[in-house]
């Protein structure tokens, strides 16, 4: 899947490695909230995509990021091609770096923030009624990082999301996994 960012957002689909594609519109996409002001030509500066095999899925579009925040849109498919906006986390106003969709219909989103070590993986079960923090389980020895959670991946209800490391100017890529459709996480020796 490729995120196109028109006005309105166009998602590209191939369901065999790339030799043929079909396009499908986000209604809705192109009117949209950013920085307290209603924009009808809306552009977005990221967009993340999470699709399981039988077509459900997610996908966020992110603005800009105005101050250590975004603004956020939250989309759910059934089957690729149609979407229906739902709830966005406005509890903590956050920077999206990753999406991730279990089959159990849990939606993951990471997150930073400069005041946060992270990683910070928020998801909601419910559409978004409801946005929690996911339960992060990290050896005690890498309290000092600094984390940013990337790509979220799933298999049903196995997922695995990469995570950059930051500790004393030294980077590193770690994996976080989970076995419950994402609503907690714990680092992959």
């Amino acid at each position: 899947a490729v995120v196109l960012p028109d006005s309105p957002t166009r998602i590209l689909l191939s369901h065999d490695g790339g030799n043929t594609w079909r396009e499908s519109v986000v209604e809705g996409s192109d009117v949209g909230y950013h920085l307290g002001r209603l924009w009808t030509d809306m552009h977005y500066a990221d967009g993340f995509i999470s699709l399981n095999e039988d077509g459900t899925g997610a996908l966020v579009l992110a603005t800009g990021v105005t101050m250590s925040q975004q603004d956020a849109r939250c989309f759910l498919t059934e089957d690729g091609e149609t979407w229906r906006e739902i709830a966005p986390d406005t509890e903590e106003r956050l920077v999206v770096t990753g999406v991730g969709y279990s089959s159990a219909g849990v939606l993951t989103v990471g997150h930073i923030y400069y005041v946060d070590s992270g990683p910070t993986l928020r998801y909601t079960d419910d559409e978004g009624a409801t946005w929690h923090t996911a339960e992060v389980y990290l050896p005690a020895e890498y309290a000092q990082y600094h984390y940013t959670p990337r790509t979220i991946v799933f298999d049903g209800q196995d997922g695995v999301c990469s995570v950059t490391a930051l500790c004393d100017g030294a980077e590193r890529t770690l994996r976080l996994t989970t076995d419950d459709g994402g609503y907690t996480w714990t680092l992959d020796p």
